[in-house]
């Protein structure tokens, strides 16, 4: 049920191999809890491991579709993840202010509000083209982004990065094709070193690039 281990602090590993659903904030704020096995698991609630500040190990079943909303919010120590194939939807402030390095998102096509907002040691993004709907800050706050692999999302930019792009950006990789690149996109990425641009693009507006 929901909460059911909610503020166990002695509680490091958990194996649930006969398990099938978890409720909401099962394990809130296990703040010993290091590992977790959830290869059964066909059901999960929100809020799961929040505040589990000692997470760093994690391995998630084959055929899930969502990583449900807060499911590692605050996980401070949680570097890397690998995410099943099977996964198509992060959902909102999944992973807000945990502690991942690197994502690969290139089978997600919904990533909901926040999703990575305050993720102070993310580095690298990997989005492609399969993406069909982004929410609003999923990256706001992420002080250390160097790589991005998007498509480029008119329209949306602003939301996605919760107001201007990171200046720490260095390699950016535009994947799709749009009629244009909107003005002042990209302006004052004062890292910038690479840009590649796959698809194709008519238009390339006032100030993009400006003091990169």
């Amino acid at each position: 049920g929901d909460y059911a281990f909610s503020n166990c602090t002695k509680l490091k590993n958990i194996s649930l191999a006969s398990v099938n659903i978890l409720g909401n904030n099962v394990f809130n704020n296990c703040s010993q809890l290091e590992s977790v096995s959830l290869v059964s698991m066909t059901q999960f609630g929100t809020g799961i491991f929040t505040k589990c500040t000692l997470l760093s190990s994690v391995i998630l079943p084959d055929g899930l579709i969502k990583i449900p909303d807060a499911m590692f919010a605050d996980c401070s120590n949680l570097s890397t993840i690998t995410l099943p194939s099977s996964v198509t939807n992060i959902g909102e402030g999944a992973f807000r202010g945990s502690g991942l390095t690197e994502i690969d998102l290139s089978n997600i096509l919904v990533i909901g509000n926040s999703a990575f907002e305050n993720c102070s040691m993310l580095k690298s993004i990997l989005l492609t083209d399969n993406v069909e709907s982004i929410g609003s800050n999923i990256v706001t706050g992420c002080i250390r982004l160097e790589n991005l692999t998007m498509p480029f999302l008119n329209g949306m930019l602003s939301d996605f990065f919760g107001g201007s792009v990171p200046a720490t950006l260095k390699h950016l990789v535009l994947t799709n094709q749009t009629n244009n690149i909107v003005e002042g996109a990209f302006r004052g990425c004062t890292s910038l070193e690479t840009v590649r641009i796959s698809g194709t693009f008519t238009l390339v507006g006032w100030y993009a690039f400006q003091d990169c």
